[in-house]
């Protein structure tokens, strides 16, 4: 309830800063979900760099950061008032907004008014739904938000300082997400951090609503927000801590900003000229793609895809040079804090990337930089240039393996039911190519999608990263739906191909059927922490029976992590026995937000900040980790590269440890050092080992050694 509490505080602060700021923009006037959205994600961003700017000064912490949010109540006091006044009046009229635009036949107009209150219905059971899913702990699946996304924050905070986490790189991203999250693990923990993330989901679903009312129709909007929040993939990352549904939300804001000032543009004379009545919007248009694509560009180095991909549609729309220029500088101009902040710690604006054009990046190197590229390249299907055939049928194959094959676009062992992004989005968006007239508005947005979908394939085939692209797919299928409904409804009424009145019948029946193949996945299929592959059938990682226990008996939640995290038990182990302050080397494993000690990630492909190539035996390095702090190391013996698929390390922990890391040589000089150090006895077993997990303590580490040597 506390949670719950402090998002709806959280949203009031955030939109009525977002409506002072935008208050005056005629563009939204007469859109009030567009302005809500615009300006509640504009007011969020603009929490998120004040708290980074706490943090660069040393300042992160509870007053600080409360005198920050106090500070924002107050300038958007004002824009609080008008939001509670436009609410108030549109519960006592109950209209719909002016721009909700009729098309066709009366038959339509039932249509869209069945499937406003269903739609509306299913849109508030999944957001209460994923309100109790927030309060479930992240284990397992949520990799990256266990291994940064909440670790760096949880870090920073108890450093009181956002820094350059020294064998961490991924704490050098664009962290805007990051820093809201600082806030919901100060108030509440990982439940608000998770309900932060979810609001930017909601305000996704009231800009695609928008959105459609003011270019094509409202029914439009409600079958777009359906085929959204019933995408299994979109649903579940809504629940937890990651980024992509917030950078999506900025894309899109900025997606549909340029499409607008594209749609109130005219050619005249062979160039591109404002119509006369509508230059103010189309200024307040540019401003608000500007900011929105700074913002997303504060979350993502891979917003320069799209940031780029609009630059290019603002040439080929023949957008005057004066309003293109305003976009891109007012872009940079917001993400510059974070680009900045790079260039002084790392030396790299963009850093871990392109180590060829910054070779001094700090902790960083040739070889690491090619294995980090190889790992992201190993997502997916082959796409390398030099086979231009086999990675083309790739792409096209694409859409339907994301359905069908979701193991090969996850790490190992993330696959589960919701992985899937569905297949519904290609069905209705192939009515579309064999339409006589396509607005503007739906070109510019099939160009900018199919061009983002071809990039993701050859940049990156990750799974989540698709995310971004689900608001505007959402809106071209429907509006491929919608263009069917018209067509069946049309055509009926002439007496022309009766047949056609079964359109928005079977466009129904696919839509009940994306809502129940989602329930079934939520309510019916069973939940684990193993890849489906592993185990003969499908797993879910958002199970209602998981959810709703976590959520009514916390008292369970630590049971539900150590039989989903095979780390829990260990770390546990590190927080109850050892001494506050002695720190913790994790290695084969990064994720490290339930450790309460300082840590470092040990492997050397990580970074270059423990001098690894200047050692010549355990002793040095034990060494040089007791005088950092460190007394203690972690290893995961599930990630070893020694490991083969039919073995099994939990319960024999001790065994599989002198196998692999003592007795067997291992690749790479930094993994001898490991193994010298047990060897020589200065790394001896503790009684934390568990799951496949071992947990060593380095000799002289202080009085509460409870450990000994190596059976």
């Amino acid at each position: 309830m506390k949670a719950l509490l402090l998002l709806l505080l959280a949203t009031v602060i955030c939109s009525g800063v977002g409506r002072t700021l935008l208050g005056r923009f005629r563009a939204l006037a007469l859109s009030p979900l567009e302005r809500f959205a615009y300006g509640t994600a504009f007011g969020l961003g603009l929490a998120a760099y004040g708290v980074l700017a706490l943090g660069l000064l040393g300042q992160l912490a509870f007053w600080p950061i409360t005198i920050l949010w106090m500070a924002l109540a107050l300038l958007g006091a004002t824009g609080t008032v008008n939001n509670l006044r436009d609410f108030v009046q549109w519960g006592l009229r109950g209209k719909t907004s002016p721009l909700t635009r009729r098309h066709g036949a009366s038959s339509e107009l039932t249509y869209s008014a069945l499937i406003a209150p269903a739609v509306l219905l299913l849109l508030v059971l999944m957001f209460a739904f994923c309100l109790c899913a927030c309060f479930q702990p992240p284990a397992g699946h949520e990799w990256d938000v266990l291994a940064y996304h909440l670790a760096d924050p949880k870090v920073f905070l108890s450093l009181h300082r956002v820094t350059m986490l020294p064998s961490e790189h991924h704490s050098n991203f664009p962290f805007l997400m990051e820093m809201l999250y600082c806030v919901g693990l100060l108030y509440d923990d990982y439940p608000l951090a998770n309900m932060l993330h979810l609001l930017m989901g909601v305000l996704t679903v009231l800009a695609v609503l928008g959105y459609c009312r003011r270019m094509f129709a409202a029914q439009t909007g409600w079958i777009a927000v359906l085929l959204l929040v019933t995408t299994p993939l979109y649903l579940w990352e809504c629940c937890v801590a990651y980024v992509e549904v917030g950078f999506g939300l900025y894309v899109t804001l900025g997606v549909f900003a340029v499409t607008m000032v594209s749609s109130l543009t005219r050619t005249g004379d062979g160039e591109r000229v404002i119509v006369a009545d509508t230059q103010r919007n189309v200024r307040e248009w540019v401003l608000l793609a500007g900011v929105s694509l700074g913002f997303a560009l504060g979350i993502k180095y891979l917003a320069l895809i799209p940031f780029v991909l609009l630059m290019g549609l603002m040439v080929w729309r023949r957008i005057p040079l004066r309003l293109y220029l305003g976009f891109c500088v007012l872009a940079m101009v917001i993400a510059s804090p974070w680009y900045v902040k790079n260039i002084v710690l790392t030396h790299n604006p963009v850093y871990p990337y392109f180590f060829r054009l910054f070779p001094g990046s700090v902790n960083w190197s040739a070889d690491r930089a090619a294995g980090y590229q190889s790992e992201q390249g190993h997502f997916g299907f082959a796409h390398g240039l030099d086979n231009p055939v086999r990675s083309g049928t790739n792409l096209l194959k694409s859409p339907w393996r994301l359905l069908t094959q979701p193991d090969r676009f996850t790490n190992n062992g993330d696959s589960t039911f919701m992985s899937l992004t569905g297949g519904v989005y290609v069905a209705f968006l192939l009515p579309i190519v064999f339409l006589r007239r396509i607005p503007r508005p739906v070109t510019d947005l099939l160009v900018l999608l199919t061009v983002q979908f071809v990039a993701w394939f050859f940049v990156a085939q990750v799974v989540r990263y698709v995310i971004s692209l689900l608001p505007l797919a959402a809106v071209l299928s429907a509006y491929g739906m919608t263009a069917l409904i018209r067509l069946g409804a049309g055509r009926g009424q002439r007496g022309k191909a009766n047949e056609l009145r079964l359109l928005p019948t079977l466009g129904t029946v696919i839509l009940t059927g994306q809502v129940a193949f989602l329930l079934w996945g939520l309510f019916v299929l069973p939940s684990g922490a193993k890849a489906s592959r592993d185990t003969g059938m499908m797993l879910t990682s958002l199970s209602a029976g998981d959810v709703f226990k976590n959520m009514t008996e916390p008292d369970t939640r630590s049971d539900y992590l150590l039989r989903r995290l095979d780390i829990y038990a260990a770390i546990g182990w590190i927080n109850q026995n050892t001494v506050p302050g002695e720190g913790v080397v994790l290695y084969d494993e990064p994720r490290g937000y339930y450790l309460d000690r300082p840590y470092l990630w040990g492997n050397r492909e990580h970074s270059a900040y423990i001098p690894y190539d200047r050692m010549r035996d355990g002793a040095q390095l034990t060494q040089w980790l007791h005088d950092n702090g460190y007394r203690y190391v972690l290893i995961n013996l599930h990630w070893s590269p020694m490991r083969k698929p039919a073995e099994e390390p939990a319960g024999k922990e001790l065994e599989y440890l002198r196998s692999w890391y003592v007795e067997t040589p291992l690749p790479g000089q930094w993994r001898f050092l490991l193994a010298d150090a047990m060897r020589r006895g200065l790394w001896a077993p503790t009684p934390g080992s568990a799951h496949g997990v071992v947990v060593l303590e380095m000799s002289g580490a202080g009085s509460n050694s409870t450990g000994g040597n190596l059976p």
